[in-house]
């Protein structure tokens, strides 16, 4: 059975607490919620790849206590900390375990929350939607802590396929100072600086093709490596004419931004 525990301390979440979710942030959580249905489904490591890739850039409804800490709980003796993919599920969740403290609920991109764990708590694990499915995920998983992500990224492609400007938020995260981006290398390369090209299915066109983590690399193409370099280096070697595709195995239409999208948004350098 299920017991309320305690909270972690309130400087280690503040500390990486990142971007505020945006107003169509329950986007994101659909993602969540299909993928976690796939994975309950049929729990395959394809499956877990895409859940876990669709964790990182969803906000989830987390309970904090009045001390503003993490609330933590025990699950068949496993310390746990619960994450929503509902905002309403939290306090059915709490109602269910008979805690008294009605506690505040912060949304949390989940990237963020695994470096939460993994910084201070890695045997600890995250409990997602606890009542209804109480899939633990672990920042010491090998899926978890063995490949590259980059959660920001998967938020911007997961805020809303049809509105205005969508394209542009996403040029927006890639273009932030320092910023980071994965990439597919053919099987056995040991090219860093040298990505993998596509063509694409409907006219035969070159493609680049960049991913939100090494998970969606290998969803893509098992058999490829998956490698990290800075956003400035595409910028930079990128031909202007190559237009950019982002998680091309990942739930939904493939998100792709021509050139001439780039260029008016000075992506080029």
């Amino acid at each position: 059975m299920d017991q309320y525990s305690y909270g972690l301390g309130t400087e280690h979440f503040t500390a990486t607490h990142g971007d505020e979710p945006p107003h169509d942030a329950g986007s994101s959580t659909r993602y969540l919620q299909n993928a976690l249905a796939a994975w309950r489904t049929n729990p395959s490591p394809q499956n877990w790849m895409g859940l876990l890739s669709e964790f990182y850039g969803a906000y989830v409804a987390v309970p904090v206590n009045s001390q503003g800490q993490l609330v933590m709980y025990i699950h068949e003796g496993q310390l746990a900390i619960p994450a929503h993919t509902r905002r309403e599920a939290v306090h059915e969740w709490c109602a269910a375990l008979g805690i008294q403290e009605r506690p505040q609920i912060r949304m949390m991109l989940g990237d963020d929350l695994v470096s939460v764990i993994a910084s201070i708590r890695p045997d600890h694990c995250i409990m997602l939607d606890p009542q209804e499915a109480a899939v633990a995920i672990y920042a010491v998983d090998e899926y978890v802590s063995g490949y590259s992500r980059f959660g920001n990224l998967k938020a911007a492609l997961r805020s809303n396929d049809v509105q205005r400007g969508f394209l542009d938020r996403i040029v927006q995260v890639l273009m932030r100072p320092g910023a980071q981006i994965v990439y597919m290398m053919s099987p056995g390369s040991n090219q860093q600086h040298y990505p993998q090209l596509v063509n694409r299915p409907t006219d035969g066109a070159v493609a680049c093709p960049l991913f939100t983590s090494a998970l969606e690399v290998f969803r893509f193409q098992p058999q490829a490596g998956a490698g990290q370099t800075s956003v400035e280096w595409f910028r930079r070697y990128l031909p202007a004419n190559v237009p950019i595709c982002i998680d091309l195995a990942a739930e939904g239409h493939v998100v792709e931004i021509s050139p001439q999208q780039l260029s008016a948004a000075g992506f080029w350098m």
